[in-house]
């Protein structure tokens, strides 16, 4: 919705400056160099009172301006600021006066005032994107290292992906170990202090067995993580588990240790608090419904 309404004030600021372009030439010529030579007048000012505070002159007196080098010696020039400024006041003061400034201004100076407006909205709102998406960065640092307090965490496009190794739940089977439970009660805790953060589960297992196996254990795994998060206070919208059997191993099938890594259960927590969304993706199974710990199989 921000990113939305920024686009707006954009086409405001476009809008503003098409419509200031569309003034005759002649007239925004005319503005421009009135505008300049009020910058001029200002400036002069400037240098006079700073003379004054220096030399004691009274302010648009004549002042003498030295310039020195100390390899041709020191020459000294002789600059009129009083006449100078008195020369731009009247000038400007003229050129403001007359008729077709007049008519000049009546129709520039809306359509500055507009573009101003519009550019400071603009610097406004972008501002205040660059902030949030700070703070967002700050949170989902400060959340992956909590993660990775309790379980090995890594943060990918994705979203931050926790990784819990198959040894946290019996050989061949979907039941939580008590270790397994103490890390996802404190995981739990860490979520519901972070709101509006998603959870996607996903079950993963190795290439032994066969695929209907492998794929219903993916699920169960999933399943188990998922209900207990749910029975710790986790909102049940805001969290989902599906299983993926052996697709997508992270270590080689060949050899044991590569197949301990490849069953694993992956928690992959997101939110546009932490500044992503998880993923829907596709041709994956959904595990079973959520059962309430008092019904789910011990």
């Amino acid at each position: 919705m921000k990113l939305n309404f920024m686009k707006t004030t954009k086409r405001t600021v476009e809008e503003a400056s098409d419509r200031l372009g569309d003034v005759p030439e002649t007239q925004r010529l005319l503005y421009t160099n009135v505008c300049a030579l009020r910058i001029l007048v200002k400036e002069l000012e400037t240098k006079s009172i700073r003379r004054m505070a220096t030399t004691g002159t009274t302010p648009g007196s004549s002042v003498p301006l030295p310039i020195s080098d100390a390899k041709v010696g020191v020459t000294v020039v002789w600059r009129d600021i009083g006449a100078e400024l008195s020369s731009a006041k009247v000038l400007l003061t003229t050129v403001e006066e007359s008729a077709e400034f007049k008519e000049c201004a009546a129709v520039v100076e809306p359509l500055v005032a507009e573009l101003t407006e519009c550019q400071a909205e603009a610097e406004k709102q972008r501002s205040a994107a660059e902030e949030a998406i700070r703070q967002k960065e700050e949170m989902r640092a400060r959340l992956l290292k909590q993660l990775n307090q309790v379980l090995e965490t890594k943060d990918t496009d994705r979203g931050l992906v926790v990784s819990m190794p198959d040894v946290l739940f019996d050989s061949g089977q979907y039941t939580l170990k008590p270790a397994a439970r103490e890390r996802l009660a404190r995981i739990s805790g860490i979520i519901l202090a972070y709101p509006d953060l998603k959870l996607q589960i996903e079950g993963y297992t190795d290439i032994l067995g066969s695929d209907e196996f492998n794929q219903k254990l993916s699920e169960k795994r999933a399943a188990s993580v998922r209900d207990y998060l749910i029975d710790a206070n986790v909102p049940l919208d805001n969290i989902s588990a599906r299983g993926l059997g052996k697709a997508n191993p992270i270590a080689d099938n060949k050899t044991s240790a590569g197949r301990k890594l490849n069953r694993r259960v992956e928690m992959i927590v997101s939110g546009d608090v932490i500044g992503k969304v998880v993923g829907t993706g596709n041709g994956t199974a959904n595990p079973p419904a959520y059962k309430p710990a008092s019904q789910s199989s011990q």
